[in-house]
């Protein structure tokens, strides 16, 4: 690992039919998300460059194809997380009145002031739920955190605007949940579309608030923070987010105002994968100067030999340093 700092991500993953066919349909999505759709012959080689960027199954080095890569991931995702959900108790917690909005809570038989990690999945807002996203409960929980995956509602069922606004309800509830518990140390995570999510969040919940915000630390991982590029690419196709030239800076953490986020006294810690794109490298090394020239607490940690996906899915192993690193953070907490 090359240490500049260091960030973390919360994954879930989304669907409702039976396990086979839950597979069938990630895969087939992911196909068509992360690099394996068919581009058009009238497509510019700009457009095919551009989507490239934004399609990270197609910087992986571990596999010889793209599709292949997926096919490990949700193989992966979904075994981690069946074997982490019979092994510990959780309770399913309900943040608002839609079937989606609610959180899984694991280590409720811990005290009720352990250190909280929460952790939201990633999938272009598009895909993914919290039933194959529990694959980093394991050491956390066995190292006395209670861990929070939250479930949301995704595009095109809700505009992204609506989707932020859902998570800002989200963090409001478990912040409040968080005060009621006197928990010694709340963490936020997020994977890709939600490391997105939890800096929407944070942005919308501090405007309301005149106190720094009781979270200790977030930790973003391989995240997507600039939407103007992505708005034109096919992870947009028919316009599924919802977004144009009206909402996309407002929907995009990079245009942020950080100055309002000066009073802030948590660790915004940034990691991104040696095997993301140069895109995905450049957003996160851009947050971390954001972040850095307006006085906020910041790691960033450029992970060697992992990718996009691997990068997440290690942290089901206590020794990955990531993993290392966020267990670490409780020991932080008072300092």
């Amino acid at each position: 690992m090359r240490v500049l700092g260091f960030s973390y991500v919360v994954v879930a993953i989304n669907t409702s039919v039976h396990q086979h066919d839950k597979k069938t349909h990630m895969v087939g999505f992911y196909m068509a998300l992360y690099g394996f759709i068919s581009i058009s012959g009238l497509q510019s080689n700009m457009d095919i460059a551009l989507d490239k960027e934004y399609s990270p199954s197609l910087w992986c080095r571990r596999f010889s194809n793209g599709e292949d890569v997926v096919k490990s991931h949700i193989e992966f995702a979904s075994r981690e997380s069946s074997r982490v959900r019979s092994k510990f108790k959780y309770e399913t917690i309900f943040y608002g009145i839609g079937a989606n909005e609610n959180i899984d809570l694991f280590g409720i038989d811990l005290p009720t002031d352990a250190p909280v990690v929460v952790y939201i999945h990633g999938g272009y807002w598009q895909q993914l739920n919290k039933e194959m996203s529990a694959y980093c409960v394991d050491p956390l929980v066995s190292n006395g955190f209670r861990v929070i995956v939250v479930e949301y509602d995704l595009c095109p069922t809700v505009t992204l605007k609506k989707l932020t606004q859902q998570i800002t309800e989200c963090g409001q509830f478990i912040l409040n949940y968080a005060e009621r518990m006197q928990c010694g140390q709340l963490t936020f995570c997020g994977h890709s579309a939600g490391a997105h999510l939890i800096l929407c969040m944070i942005e919308n919940i501090q405007h309301a608030s005149v106190k720094p915000l009781p979270i200790h630390s977030l930790f973003l991982i391989s995240g997507i923070y600039d939407l103007t590029e992505l708005q034109h690419t096919s992870i947009n196709k028919d316009n599924i987010l919802s977004i144009d030239a009206s909402n996309v800076d407002e929907l995009s953490p990079l245009k942020f105002d950080f100055k309002n986020w000066s009073r802030q006294q948590f660790h915004v810690n940034i990691c991104v994968a040696e095997n993301d794109s140069p895109t995905f490298i450049k957003q996160s090394l851009k947050l971390l100067n954001r972040l850095n020239a307006n006085g906020l607490k910041t790691k960033l940690c450029f992970i060697e030999n992992r990718d996009h996906f691997d990068i997440v899915e290690k942290l089901c192993d206590e020794s990955f340093e990531l993993t290392q690193d966020l267990l670490k953070s409780r020991s932080l907490a008072h300092r």
